[in-house]
């Protein structure tokens, strides 16, 4: 599984000797790829102490304003410290090195986002547009298309919604410009350590860490600070022994493990990951028992750090999430020059844990079809979860651990037939088991209307009240 941070990030540079990349015609020792091939070569200690300091510093002074973004509203803040440090050196002279590399970066940042949220007029109930053919208008040349009933009971989401400060627009809404800032941090640190164990055995061990976190101020309009927060972190260590068979014949053994933790999440106030506790929300705005807050899809409103391309407000539907992934990684490949034949014989084997624990529907969703049904609260869908669940219980069975494993076995012959000419020949075999759940939580729904586990409700029963057409799927468990 590849790692990364939440940031995107890929950091420690200072880490790396040398890599190569593989963009086509590789040979039979690269598999599980269908582009390029980037193998990195990490830095090593030597006889003699080295090492160095930087820190690189961005901010926003020398930046250009956002061209779409008014006069009014200042440009997006940034500033970004980089730095870092290495040392590698001798622990006994010709025998045993190391090698330490530490990257930090810190980043405050905002970003200019061009919106859509309801006007005021909208908000009474009086649905506004631009005359004749406009796309946009001022507010002062906006006209009243429709006049609707204004629901009291949509007050709550429509007060979660900041008022537009740009040209009207049809269908209700306005332009929205605004700043909204991010703050990220990211610690990476990487130790190696070599051993030369005979003249013929080395021995080497490599161990990476990293931590990340961000936090995103979502365009919320709560009594308290609503923000969406991630935290990603991996561990990867490999340990690698290299015998000298013969002056032609070279075998490499490898172990490695990788570990990623991710955690997707959203804070109200001090309430903790699912904000149980959320003071001064509208009790309203609780569409399932426990849950403070659901999340609201309107029609031609787009709101940044939000659901569905910014029109669903409220915590992501996919969260809270937590991802958790080991994997176990053994390799083990021989090398012979034999003449004019250059000989790669090897396999690998991969052990996958991925573990799981998200919550979708959580929250609760509703859904409005057009802007005059949202203000009317004449809602077309809900979705919510079955019985009472409040967030971070796991009182549904949300939790999936899944096992697989990967084996492949290669051979590779670059043949020089000629000083102008090498024929690279090659044959490899993959495998590959199908993903088992660890506690036999996996199942095949083969035929919808046969299987006696899975039920269609239609507008004929009794337990749900079912209107606009709406169908509930629901599966027994």
């Amino acid at each position: 599984m590849p790692v990364n941070s939440v940031l995107g990030q890929q950091l420690g540079v200072d880490s790396i000797r040398e890599f190569t990349l593989l963009q086509s015609n590789y040979g039979s020792q690269y598999g599980r790829a269908v582009g390029g091939v980037v193998n990195a070569v990490t830095q090593s200690g030597t006889n003699t102490f080295h090492g160095s300091v930087f820190e690189f510093l961005r901010n926003d002074a020398l930046d250009a304003r956002d061209y779409f973004l008014p006069s009014t509203l200042p440009k997006a803040p940034l500033k970004r410290n980089q730095f870092g440090a290495s040392l590698g050196g001798p622990l006994q002279k010709d025998r045993t090195f190391f090698f330490m590399n530490y990257e930090g970066l810190r980043q405050a940042a905002g970003v200019s986002y061009l919106g859509a949220t309801v006007t005021p007029e909208t908000r009474d109930g009086r649905i506004t547009g631009c005359p004749g053919t406009l796309l946009s208008c001022p507010r002062g040349q906006s006209i009243i298309t429709q006049t609707v009933p204004a629901s009291p009971d949509i007050r709550p989401i429509l007060d979660l919604m900041p008022l537009p400060n740009g040209d009207y627009r049809s269908g209700g809404v306005a332009d929205r410009f605004s700043i909204i800032p991010w703050r990220a941090d990211e610690n990476y640190g990487i130790g190696r350590l070599d051993r030369k164990l005979t003249e013929k055995d080395s021995l080497f061990g490599r161990l990476t860490v990293d931590r990340s976190s961000r936090t995103d101020d979502l365009e919320l309009r709560t009594p308290e600070p609503f923000t969406g927060f991630q935290i990603g972190g991996y561990i990867v260590a490999a340990l690698s022994t290299t015998r000298i068979v013969s002056p032609t014949v070279l075998n490499t053994f490898r172990i490695g493990y990788t570990r990623r933790n991710d955690h997707l999440f959203y804070r109200y106030s001090n309430g903790g990951d699912q904000f149980p506790d959320a003071p001064g929300l509208d009790p309203r705005l609780s569409p399932v028992k426990g849950v403070p807050m659901g999340l609201y899809t309107v029609p031609t409103v787009n709101m940044y750090g939000m659901s569905s391309n910014g029109q669903a407000l409220g915590p992501n539907l996919s969260g809270p999430a937590i991802f958790v992934d080991n994997t176990f990684d053994y390799d083990d490949s021989l090398i012979m020059n034999l003449g004019r034949h250059s000989l790669s014989v090897g396999g690998n084997m991969k052990r996958y844990q991925p573990n799981t624990l998200n919550e979708p529907w959580v929250y609760g969703q509703y859904t409005w079809q057009t802007i005059e049904r949202f203000v009317a609260n004449r809602i077309f869908s809900t979705t919510q979860l079955i019985g009472t669940h409040v967030p971070g219980n796991q009182a549904a069975d949300v939790y999936r651990g899944w096992r697989q494993t990967y084996g492949a076995a290669y051979v590779q012959d670059d043949f020089r037939v000629r000083p102008n000419l090498t024929l690279n020949l090659g044959l490899r075999w993959e495998g590959a088991r199908s993903p088992r759940e660890v506690n036999g939580k996996l199942a095949v729904l083969k035929d919808v209307y046969r299987d006696k586990d899975f039920v269609l409700l239609t507008s004929k029963d009794g337990l749900f009240e079912i209107r606009d057409g709406l169908i509930l799927i629901y599966c027994q468990t």
